[in-house]
């Protein structure tokens, strides 16, 4: 099936809006079936909370959900028969819950659980149990049902999310580039709160990134798939560290000359960004990387090691070619980490199902 363009999918509801519908239907419909209606909304309200982002997410609500309630319940079940609804037993009682709840870890589910503790001993003495079994079951019920939907209907996606992210933050690390490059010469142009927000901006859009490409590995993705996604979020980490060093040493020796050495220099920085543009871009749209933006990086980067070495050479030249060293080495970390990234794609290209035309990344 083809994919909706992005310019009409964000108006449309998300897959988790949708299986949030479909899994208060089903606890409603459920227990209209089985004549016990009363219930229906402790089911409900239960597989609301289940549908969450990630798969794992979900199975942990189960798991804390089941326990905390079934805590709760028992509490209840013992107090409410034994000690009735004095207000000293359901004092006792909620403190006891809440003292379990956060020596296992569980302190979050303290606030819900705590209500349903108190709903529960607030009905009759005759009918307490009934209730209070009644009430558990429902909210199991409930929080499977929101759990089993999430994971087979309309399972977690975030992989258009994921290259989405990827290519903006490929865009905003070439802009940052293009930045440093043009301040080489006059590096005070660029100030220190400029490179500051511009990096936080980056790296924020990059650890959400990462955070979705969790998700998705917890749904059971292929390693194929995001393996190659993974590795080109850690490239743009590096990319803007190395950038900010780059622009560090132009700024420690008062920026370089204007001449043939700082040109040098500036285009081989542009053409660094433009071979990360040359992986990130195609990675987004399930292409390979472009051969020859890797081709046109490789010869700016082995000219200017000769630029280099004339300059360290040369006792008049020194320390300009100390500077130039010290980006050439940012500039051919940020390299080792593309040819990586090239080489995982290609990896994950080779590993891609028989008769899928498009690479699985």
């Amino acid at each position: 099936m083809l994919p909706l363009p992005r310019q009409i999918r964000k108006h449309l509801a998300g897959p988790r809006i949708l299986k949030t519908g479909i899994s208060i239907f089903i606890c409603e419909m459920l227990f209209l079936v089985i004549g016990q209606e009363r219930y229906a909304a402790f089911a409900a309200t239960s597989a609301i909370v289940a549908v969450l982002p990630s798969l794992a997410g979900s199975r942990n609500q189960l798991k804390k959900s089941m326990t905390a309630n079934l805590l709760a319940g028992a509490v209840a079940l013992v107090v409410g028969l034994l000690w009735g609804q004095t207000p000293l037993a359901l004092t006792l009682s909620a403190v006891l819950v809440l003292y379990v709840l956060v020596k296992l870890n569980m302190s979050e589910q303290a606030g819900v659980v705590s209500v349903t503790l108190i709903w529960m001993l607030s009905r009759e003495s005759n009918s307490i149990g009934p209730y209070i079994i009644g009430r558990v079951g429902a909210i199991t019920v409930g929080t499977l049902i929101g759990y089993l939907v999430n994971r087979y209907i309309l399972p977690p996606n975030f992989l258009p999310r994921i290259r989405d992210g990827l290519s903006a933050a490929a865009q905003s690390t070439a802009v940052f580039g293009e930045r440093v490059a043009a301040s080489l010469t006059d590096p005070e142009s660029l100030s220190k709160a400029e490179i500051k927000a511009m990096i936080n901006q980056i790296r924020n859009d990059l650890t959400l990134c990462g955070q979705k490409i969790l998700w998705q590995v917890e749904a059971g993705t292929p390693e194929a798939v995001y393996l190659p996604l993974e590795k080109t979020k850690a490239a743009l980490f590096v990319y803007v560290v190395e950038l900010a060093r780059v622009h560090k040493t132009a700024l420690t020796m008062g920026g370089f000359p204007p001449g043939p050495v700082a040109d040098h220099v500036t285009k081989t920085v542009r053409v660094a960004c433009l071979n990360m543009l040359g992986v990130c871009q195609p990675l987004t749209r399930g292409e390979a990387p472009d051969a020859h933006s890797r081709n046109t990086y490789l010869q700016a980067m082995e000219e200017l090691q000769q630029l280099v070495e004339r300059l360290i050479d040369d006792r008049a030249t020194r320390e300009l070619g100390l500077a130039c060293h010290r980006v050439h080495t940012s500039i051919r970390h940020m390299g080792r980490r593309m040819r990586i990234c090239r080489e995982v794609v290609a990896r994950a290209a080779e590993e891609r199902p028989t008769g899928q035309g498009k690479p699985v990344f």
